[in-house]
């Protein structure tokens, strides 16, 4: 059973400032970017809807990713990071002891997350994060206008290196420099703490499949509440939570892989083709097929807008 500690939010705040601080002070000797091509069949790959950044602090990271369109294995140290674009899947290994950091810039904030990971206790078992802190983007947009430049250079194969290297450093240093500006003695309440866990759980195991009983067992609470709370911070029921996610990321799959529905639809957890393709036109507004069509039309013929009645 999962356990969690309230703590106040500037406890937090100082502790992940130190690991930001940690993270500049070692410096960037080589970026890495993800990319969203040929999604394995994996059932232990992660895949986010969101870009992140994974920063080793210490040992070595051990992780797979597609990069300059090439299945890559790699060895993370410190001084290294990973950019992660939207909708992209990556494949770590838990097997040699380390510390991390990652950034998960979702839309209104960012998600900072810190795993200090011991082979020796954990052997090979996903860890879940030690400290998450969530931080709101500045009003100045300086940060906001870094990440986008970012992930608009991600998207380039012949990239300036030492020009990206920049960027993300900047992108840090502003990163480390918001949450220092955060005032402190600011306390938070049980429901959010224990919200911002259970939503890293389910966007870390969403693929595999969830009920709400079990992930109510999971963090020791009545599954009940667990429904209060989802609906609460994110505006849906639990299972319509799910889907969401579930539907999101065959739309990425739907794009970037030859997979067939029978295929997707078992990446993707659902049993049924028929199913999936009900709920699937029900979210949409068309057919899984009809969205790959003009989803592919758009994606190689940049301004030409797909029309679903040509379809």
């Amino acid at each position: 059973m999962f356990t969690y500690s309230i703590f106040f939010m500037d406890a937090q705040r100082d502790f992940i400032l130190k690991q930001l601080n940690q993270c500049n002070n070692i410096g960037l000797d080589r970026i890495y970017f993800a990319t969203n091509m040929s999604i394995p069949n994996n059932k232990d790959i992660q895949c986010f809807l969101e870009p992140r950044i994974i920063v080793p602090l210490t040992g070595e990271k051990k992780i797979s990713f597609m990069h300059d369109e090439h299945d890559f294995k790699h060895s993370l140290v410190p001084g290294e990071v990973v950019f992660v674009r939207t909708q992209t899947w990556t494949l770590p290994e838990w097997t040699s002891c380390h510390e991390m950091l990652s950034a998960v810039f979702f839309k209104d904030y960012i998600r900072l997350l810190y795993i200090n990971f011991d082979h020796e206790k954990q052997v090979g078992v996903p860890p879940k994060p030690d400290c998450i802190y969530n931080v709101k983007y500045p009003q100045d947009n300086i940060l906001s206008s870094i990440l986008y430049i970012v992930k608009k250079s991600a998207e380039i194969r012949a990239r300036n290196e030492e020009l990206m290297k920049l960027y993300i450093k900047s992108l840090m240093l502003y990163l480390a420099d918001s949450v220092n500006k955060i005032p402190s003695n600011i306390s938070i309440s049980k429901s959010f703490v224990l919200w911002n866990k259970i939503s890293q759980y389910v966007n870390e195991n969403y693929l595999n499949t969830l009920s709400r009983s079990a992930v109510a067992r999971e963090f020791g609470i009545q599954s009940g509440y667990l429904s209060t709370i989802c609906k609460r911070y994110s505006g849906k029921g639990f299972k319509e939570y799910i889907n969401n996610l579930k539907l999101e990321h065959s739309c990425n799959l739907l794009i970037n892989t030859n997979y067939t529905l029978d295929e997707i639809c078992n990446v993707c957890g659902y049993n049924y083709t028929s199913y999936y393709s009900r709920i699937f036109k029900n979210t949409y507004g068309v057919t899984p097929n009809q969205y790959r069509i003009v989803a592919l039309s758009e994606k190689y013929n940049p301004g030409r807008s797909g029309n679903i009645k040509d379809v």
